[in-house]
This record gives structure tokens, C-alpha cells and sequence, in this order.
């Protein structure tokens, strides 16, 4: 019993509590995505402006790709790749043609996934934009 403390103690003071939660102990890059999610109607363009704030431990000097994708949408990215303290553009348009697995009436969900990449570490994000019907 003492030495299965013991061990635990040396995994503890060597790794930190970080061993116990299974994520890594410095990530070098978050990603700040605004806003959060959009209402739109189909056609109308939905911009999400995407930062990269550098995270304690990281390596701020590279810059990070930003990438997105969206079925049922057209999507373009400006100003990527980008370093500490700057922002790219993800604009997105939802395209009229309601997904089959949409209810037949009413609104439905796209979801955006965009993804941060640096130094071999890879990231992504979904973010939803309800469309609603156009009359």
C-alpha cells in the first residue's frame, strides 16, 4: 500500500495534475471564434472572425492555418494563416437547398466545423448557423 502512494506521489510532483486529466500540459494555441452561432437566411453571407491567442507554454512565433468547411454552404477564409494578436475571416453562405435530413418545413441547422493548425497541433470547432426559410 505504501509503495502504490509513493508512486502516485512521484507521478504527481513529476507530471502534475495535468497526467490525471488526460489533456496535455501546455497546448500551444486556443482558438477564439465570434459569434458563437448565427441566424441567417439562405444567400446571406454569415462572417465568424477567428483568433488565435497564444496559451501560457505555447509558441506564439508560428503561425496557426485556419481552415473551414460547411456542407450545404459556400465558405471562403481571409487572412490565413495567423499569428498572436490577429484574426482571419471565415465568411460562410448558406446555400437554398434544404439537407434531407432537415425537417420539411421550418428552419434547419449547417454546422461550420473550422480548424486551427500549428506545430502539429490540430483543433476544431463547430459552429452552428440556423437558416431560415426565405418566402
Amino acid at each position: 500500500m505504501l509503495r502504490i502512494i509513493t508512486v502516485l506521489g512521484v507521478v504527481l510532483l513529476v507530471c502534475g495534475c495535468s497526467c490525471l486529466s488526460g489533456s496535455p500540459s501546455s497546448e500551444p494555441f486556443t482558438l477564439s471564434i465570434t459569434p458563437s452561432s448565427i441566424d441567417a437566411n439562405p444567400g446571406q453571407q454569415c462572417v465568424f472572425l477567428v483568433s488565435a491567442p497564444n496559451v501560457p507554454g505555447g509558441t506564439g512565433d508560428e503561425a496557426v492555418e485556419i481552415t473551414a468547411t460547411c456542407p450545404g454552404a459556400t465558405v471562403a477564409i481571409e487572412h490565413s494563416p495567423v499569428h498572436q494578436g490577429e484574426s482571419a475571416e471565415v465568411t460562410v453562405i448558406p446555400g437554398s437547398e434544404r439537407p434531407a435530413s432537415a425537417p420539411p418545413t421550418g428552419g434547419w441547422t449547417l454546422t461550420v466545423k473550422i480548424r486551427g493548425d500549428r506545430a502539429g497541433w490540430s483543433y476544431s470547432w463547430d459552429v452552428p448557423i440556423l437558416v431560415n426559410p426565405t418566402s
